[in-house]
């Protein structure tokens, strides 16, 4: 496992293409869309479409503003300044747990222990 390259130009284009029937989590025909639609050139992307494709981000259209924002299609904003040091890597979206926590921890000061 420790030699498998997280990097290899042909595995991203086969998931751009949407060629990811028989890879569990991304064989579905809306998980391929969003993969198309999405691009994905980095491991990140591959990790951050599976949490994407979930009912919460999948209802508040956040799938769609991370592709859009990713491909600048729509410009990276964020709720407050302070934010930026938090979501720059997922153009200013909260799609993790920890993205909340942090954000928490950020504006409101929230310890987590």
């Amino acid at each position: 496992m420790t030699t498998i390259p997280l990097d290899d130009e042909k595995v991203f284009e086969m998931l751009r293409l949407g060629n990811s029937i028989g890879l569990f989590q991304l064989e579905g025909d809306k998980m391929r869309q969003l993969m198309r639609r999405l691009a994905p050139t980095t491991f990140d992307d591959i990790a951050a479409i599976n949490a994407l494709y979930r009912p919460g981000p999948l209802s508040e259209n956040v799938h769609n503003d991370y592709a859009d924002r990713k491909n600048l299609r729509q410009k990276v904003s964020y709720d407050h300044e302070v934010l930026e040091d938090v979501l720059s890597t997922t153009y200013g979206l909260m799609i993790y747990q920890e993205d909340i926590m942090r954000v928490a921890t950020t504006i409101a000061g929230f310890h987590f222990a």
